[in-house]
């Protein structure tokens, strides 16, 4: 359930109670007393269900990054990709909120265009991501929007709210390793559009604050819109001999949607600035 369904839950239980406020006129306006108790408790635990994320310690969140990064095989720390993406990774994260955990960046040899970030700052790009940027601008806006994943603790979120569907106890937590495979089911399949939107501001922010071009976020969506709808254009064709293929491409699209919204949301950032 994403924010716009909260928020349309609590319009309705909002206007619920007014029309029962207004029906019981002024001598028994007092005796709704407990019924807005309730209604406020039910807004709240609403709210927490959708936007809050697991109760972990940051040394338990570390751990469950770490068991998700084993699932992807990263690179040699010595591969050209991967200190490329660390580089980068590395003049961004002094502008990072968190400072209760030190970040780590990867590539992973996998043909799709696509980047993940894992609870506790760990943050992967994929050598298919890394053929289709065309510089370390476009990079540097993928390892930003990243790391606001991080920042939001998305991937958090979005193992409570697994949870709840699947009715599962929060109040005993599984495993650490349990909790690590679920966050990697869910990395793969994506966040909710207002989290993606979250992370592009955030990642706006991180890019312009390490002195890289923010703009280069907006000309990487167009280019990635037009390769899937199979424009002939090509870029870095010698990048590591990754061939960019609409497949290829299409993993990013189904977990990052409405695209122009996206860019519109990019720009606006981008103006603050």
């Amino acid at each position: 359930m994403g924010r716009k369904w909260v928020l349309l839950v609590l319009l309705v239980v909002s206007l619920a109670v007014f029309t029962i406020f207004l029906r019981e006129g002024k001598q028994e306006k007092p005796a709704l007393t407990p019924v807005l108790n309730v209604v406020n408790k039910t807004a709240r635990d609403i709210t927490e269900t959708v936007t809050a994320p697991i109760e972990v310690s940051t040394q338990q969140e570390i751990e469950i990054g770490r068991q998700v990064l084993s699932y992807f095989s990263p690179l040699p720390e010595n591969d050209p990709a991967s200190k490329r993406v660390k580089e980068i990774g590395k003049r961004i994260t002094p502008y990072t909120r968190r400072k209760d955990i030190v970040y780590h960046f990867y590539a992973t040899q996998q043909p799709m265009v696509n980047a993940f970030a894992a609870p506790g700052g760990f943050v992967m790009v994929t050598t298919g991501m890394l053929c289709l940027v065309e510089n370390d601008d476009e990079l540097a806006w993928v390892i930003g929007h990243e790391i606001s994943h991080v920042e939001n603790r998305h991937a958090l979120v979005r193992m409570r709210q697994e949870m709840v569907r699947k009715k599962l106890s929060l109040d005993s937590l599984p495993a650490v390793n349990e909790l690590a495979k679920l966050a990697e089911t869910l990395l793969r399949l994506g966040y909710s559009e207002t989290m993606e939107l979250e992370a592009d501001r955030g990642g706006v922010r991180l890019v312009l604050q390490a002195d890289y071009d923010a703009r280069a976020a907006i000309k990487l969506i167009e280019y990635m819109q037009g390769k899937q709808k199979n424009e002939p254009e090509s870029r870095n064709p010698l990048h590591m001999g990754v061939r960019l293929s609409k497949e290829a491409i299409q993993g990013y699209f189904a977990t990052h949607p409405n695209w122009q919204q996206r860019k519109d949301a990019i720009r606006e950032e981008i103006g603050k600035f």
